[in-house]
């Protein structure tokens, strides 16, 4: 009977150790962030990265959400946070974060002297905080990336160092220490691993969610761009005004075309084939039998908001179907891998000089 009891109560002991040490696994899951997605950003360059996942409920009083990016899975540093009401929390059943536009990659401000964890993490946990001073890490890191730096005047032009390169290349150095800050874009063909973790209102800083990794791509720009044209008659001569697509920072030049309407069904297919495939090819059958007004060159140097150009068709030599009421007007686009875009399609407005609206 003895031996009985004695075997129950270690039995009972053994289930109650294991409702325990589930409880406490439990527990260590509580908050951690499901869902994580990194997706490739349409139509640019390949430097954006979209980043979703399902937000936590209010009980868990989020007032933080902290992203976290890196270019190994062992070593992801902090890259920005986005702040939560924790009474309110997140309405919607997903949160974004656009990895794009030059995200903060090193701060000599909140940059620790070293390589550091992140608050609350363990020995084994990939989550750091912010890219260190370290110049070893620095230089491990900056390979991967687009880098903008921002340096002060006098510590531009007088506190620089010469720099060697193997094939004898000289460059300007820099200490890393001389920057204010710098900025970075993920690069096409590299991949980037990224995390987030909640923190809550009194500080907690909740398990991080399990790892996602990407490989942005360089697409084909997109067809949002909006083209309107029109012709004068008396001045021989073309006006166009556009606005540029999405991503026109990655709009290498444009181009014109004047196409047939009996075309029109080819220069779709041709556009359906395109978007089927936004990452090579270019399929413009339809420009064998139109005619091309122009070809400039983009201007990044300035932010312009709309578009202009004109072009006179008599010193181009450009010859004017005499039928143009039956031709439509293309926009087309490249971008800086020579993936083209067209939009467009709006009848001609045509008109003389004298009915030219003031």
């Amino acid at each position: 009977m003895k031996k009985i009891l004695l075997l129950s109560v270690l039995v009972l002991l053994c289930v109650i150790a294991l409702i325990l040490q589930d409880s406490k696994a439990t527990d260590a899951l509580k908050g951690k962030i499901s869902g994580l997605e990194a997706q490739d950003n349409p139509f640019d360059d390949g430097s954006g990265v979209i980043l979703s996942w399902k937000p936590l409920s209010r009980e868990h009083r989020v007032i933080q959400y902290r992203i976290y990016r890196g270019v190994s899975p062992d070593s992801l540093f902090l890259l920005s946070q986005l702040e939560v009401d924790p009474k309110l929390g997140v309405l919607g059943d997903k949160l974004y974060f656009y990895d794009k536009d030059y995200q903060n990659f090193y701060n000599i401000e909140n940059a620790p002297g070293k390589l550091r964890k992140e608050k609350q993490q363990d020995a084994k946990s990939p989550i750091y905080a912010a890219i260190p001073r370290d110049p070893k890490v620095l230089a491990k890191l900056i390979p991967h990336y687009t880098v903008l730096g921002a340096i002060k005047g006098r510590e531009f032009y007088y506190k620089s160092r010469k720099v060697v390169d193997k094939d004898k290349s000289t460059f300007a150095g820099y200490n890393a220490s001389q920057f204010d800050f710098m900025l970075a874009n993920p690069v096409a063909g590299n991949k980037y691993y990224y995390s987030v973790l909640a923190v809550n209102e009194k500080g907690g800083f909740l398990p991080h969610a399990d790892i996602a990794s990407i490989v942005p791509t360089d697409n084909r720009p997109d067809t949002t761009a909006v083209l309107f044209s029109s012709y004068i008659k008396d001045t021989n001569q073309f006006d166009f005004e556009w606005k540029p697509p999405v991503g026109s920072t990655d709009i290498y030049y444009w181009e014109a075309w004047l196409v047939p309407k009996t075309l029109w069904t080819v220069f779709e297919d041709n556009q359906a084939r395109n978007a089927s495939s936004p990452l090579e090819g270019n399929f413009n059958s339809w420009q064998a039998g139109s005619i091309k007004v122009f070809e400039q060159m983009n201007d990044l140097v300035h932010t312009i908001p709309d578009y202009f150009h004109t072009v006179y068709a008599d010193s181009a030599k450009l010859s004017v179907p005499a039928n143009l009421g039956d031709y439509r007007m293309i926009l087309g686009y490249s971008d800086f891998a020579g993936l083209m875009a067209f939009s467009g399609g709006k009848a001609i407005k045509i008109y003389n000089s004298s009915d030219k609206p003031a």
